[in-house]
């Protein structure tokens, strides 16, 4: 639903029809931690003639949602005695949410995207979406990464 409402705010021609003809979700069963699938997929060998690169995150999604939430309240909050102090608390606080480091991307955690036979191995100051998404005009964090793997 989520990936709709930014397609919507997006695409041009996007339809509301998308969200059925889509498909209802059904891939998370087959990615969720433990499902058949991922482990018959994980359990394949690594083709000896592909060079394989994982690049997992170290941010949650969450934090970015947070930091978000206080900038705009902190934009909310009126001048004046108390509302500058408790602005600049907010910015700071939002801050340190963008720039905290974890365990995982928000949703994978490092440990469970590692393959074995997979040596190149990269963790990112990224989320789950940002690896992958640009955001405020900025590239795909895992890009560069992926540039320069397809150079060698």
């Amino acid at each position: 639903m989520v990936e709709h409402c930014r397609l919507w705010r997006t695409e041009d021609e996007w339809s509301w029809t998308w969200m059925v003809t889509d498909g209802l979700g059904e891939a998370r069963g087959d990615i969720a931690p433990g499902s058949k699938f991922l482990a018959d997929l994980n359990a394949r060998p690594r083709r000896p003639d592909v060079r394989y690169t994982i690049v997992a995150g170290n941010r949650s999604c969450g934090w970015r949602y947070a930091a978000g939430a206080m900038r705009w309240t902190t934009a909310c909050v009126p001048d004046g005695r108390w509302g500058n102090p408790l602005g600049d608390h907010l910015q700071r606080w939002a801050e340190t949410l963008e720039s905290r480091t974890g365990t995982s991307d928000g949703l994978v955690p490092i440990d469970r995207a590692w393959l074995p036979g997979v040596d190149d191995f990269v963790i990112v100051p990224a989320d789950h979406t940002t690896i992958a998404c640009s955001r405020n005009g900025h590239p795909p964090v895992a890009w560069p990464i992926i540039k320069d793997r397809l150079k060698r």
